[in-house]
């Protein structure tokens, strides 16, 4: 009897034992797979990140991240006189761009009717951003005096060189 109850002892024991071991394998191959995966996303993200460091506006679109774009003008980039903002096209724009690409387009409208390109270049200045433009959309020029419109607009066009750098710029001029 005594050794039935050894034998029953140890076969329970055993069977401790072996569960306890199986749950350290379980854990340790949850662990080793939580680790890849968790390595994997940081490799991703680091793939991600110097792919926005290089990438211009348009190597963005064709990568799929997300871009920033700046409007600055005068009421040609307003949606003044409209009923429905959503019809302005600076938000049209974004939002066929939202549709078009895998990246999401946020666009920052700093637009003024009666507006300068001295003007918009102290919007600029003013301008505290959290990142980066990818595209500047510059619509000026029908308020400036014909004589001041060459150095504004070239210190206009300085002024986002030094403070975004890698910022693709499209100049959209009155007729």
């Amino acid at each position: 009897m005594d050794c039935l109850i050894i034998l029953l002892a140890l076969a329970v024991i055993g069977l401790f034992v072996g569960n306890k071991i199986k749950q350290n394998q379980e854990a340790a191959e949850l662990a080793r797979l939580q680790a890849e995966e968790t390595a994997r996303l940081q490799a991703e993200a680091q793939v991600r990140r110097e792919l926005e460091e290089k990438d211009g506006f348009y190597e963005k679109l064709a990568d799929g991240l997300d871009v920033n774009v700046l409007l600055l003008g005068d009421s040609i980039a307003t949606p003044d006189g409209l009923e429905d903002e959503t019809l302005f096209w600076g938000n049209q724009l974004a939002l066929e761009m939202n549709m078009q690409y895998e990246g999401y387009t946020s666009l920052t409208a700093l637009a003024q009717a009666g507006s300068t390109a001295a003007q918009a270049l102290e919007r600029l200045n003013a301008l505290e951003s959290a990142g980066d433009y990818d595209l500047a959309l510059l619509c000026l020029g029908q308020n400036d005096d014909a004589t001041a419109l060459a150095a504004s607009y070239e210190a206009l066009l300085q002024g986002l060189r030094q403070k975004y750098a890698k910022c693709s710029v499209i100049c959209i001029l009155p007729a």
